[in-house]
This record gives C-alpha cells, sequence and structure tokens, in this order.
C-alpha cells in the first residue's frame, strides 16, 4: 500500500498547461456576445442579419426595432415602449440561447427618446455576461471608411462597442457586372423593342409596369 502511494507521488506535478486546460472543463467560456453589421447605406446589412439569424433557426429571434415595439403596445396603446423593450429582452433571457435583433441601429438611437435609450442601455447592460443572448445589430454610414463610420454609428457604449462591430465591405464593381451582366441585354432590348418583352404575369393580361 505504501508502495503504491510512493509511486503516486512519484509522478510529479501535473503539467501547468494541463491545469490550464482543465480548469476550463464546465465553465461557460461565453462573454457578451454582440455583433453590429455595418456598412454604407444600400448594402443590405438588414438582409444578411435576417439570413444570419434564418440560418441559426430554430434560435428564436426577438426584435427591438420601433415598429415592433409598437406592435407589442396593440391598437389600444396601453403600456409603454420601454415596458415593451424591458418584456422583449425578458422574453429573450427565458428563452436563451436566443437572438436580440437591433436593425438600424442608428435610426433607432436617434429616434429613441431619453427614457427609451436608457432603457435599452439597462436592460442589455443587465444580462449576464455568460448569457447566450445574441445581441445582433446593423447600421448604415455615410462615410466610406469603416472606421470614420463606426465613430459616427457608435452612440451607446454600454450597449455597443468597437470591439463588436463588423464592417460589411458591399459588392464590387465586377461582382456587380457578373450578377446582372447577363440581363442586360434582355433589359436593353425590352427597352428599345418593348414588343419583344415577355408576356407580364397573370397570362399576358395587363401590361409591364413603367
Amino acid at each position: 500500500g505504501g508502495g503504491g502511494g510512493g509511486g503516486g507521488g512519484g509522478g510529479g506535478e501535473v503539467p501547468l498547461e494541463w491545469q490550464v486546460v482543465t480548469s476550463y472543463q464546465g465553465m461557460d467560456t461565453l462573454y457578451r456576445p454582440r455583433v453590429l453589421l455595418h456598412g454604407r447605406c444600400g448594402d443590405a446589412q438588414n438582409l444578411i442579419a435576417k439570413a444570419l439569424i434564418q440560418g441559426m433557426d430554430p434560435v428564436p429571434a426577438y426584435a427591438l426595432d420601433l415598429p415592433s415595439l409598437h406592435m407589442q403596445l396593440g391598437q389600444g396603446g396601453k403600456g409603454s415602449l420601454e415596458e415593451a423593450v424591458v418584456n422583449t429582452v425578458a422574453e429573450a433571457r427565458s428563452r436563451c440561447p436566443s437572438i436580440l435583433f437591433l436593425p438600424d441601429f442608428h435610426t433607432w438611437w436617434s429616434s429613441a427618446s431619453d427614457s427609451l435609450r436608457n432603457c435599452l442601455e439597462s436592460a442589455i447592460k443587465g444580462l449576464p455576461p455568460a448569457l447566450p443572448v445574441l445581441v445582433l445589430a446593423t447600421a448604415d454610414g455615410s462615410s466610406d471608411s469603416p472606421e470614420a463610420r463606426v465613430d459616427s454609428i457608435l452612440r451607446c457604449r454600454h450597449v455597443l462597442t468597437k470591439q463588436h462591430c463588423v464592417a460589411f465591405p458591399g459588392p464590387q464593381p465586377s461582382e456587380v457586372r457578373s450578377l446582372f451582366g447577363s440581363l442586360m441585354p434582355d433589359v436593353l432590348l425590352w427597352t428599345d423593342h418593348p414588343e419583344a418583352a415577355p408576356p407580364p404575369p397573370g397570362g399576358g393580361k395587363g401590361q409591364w409596369p413603367r
């Protein structure tokens, strides 16, 4: 028995690297998952974000845009937008993993009242750091420079910071030509010779809009 104990003690200390690895077992290494997808106006950031949400299905997504918040209040107008924000964040928190979607964050922040901004700040800031609730936001910027665009977009440091920003490069002219190039001959043909255009939807009834 003593020999066995001596053999165990003679095995040496556990390497530091192994101690670090084993110390993370069972721990949640997630920390405030947030993404702000930004680009130039018209670069389809919202469409990309919605495609990401669809790709993460069946993870539930909850919208925090102003129209969605107003819809929560209903036709009676009972309650407030602040209550709608709190309820939305609470529901996402209770059904995690989940997504909080903030489209057009730049216009949301400029249009919201001070109390609504503070409410959003508090609700997002109150999420536990390791809670698997992704805050996904989009924003447009007038500048072609990603750095200048981020500086003009970010207004709320507690919700989103520079480390959460992902620049959407947008399509290059060559990519646009590659996508639409094959369609242009037909478009030009139909413009110069309308009679050559295919019949409009509905079995040929009606006319194409001009």
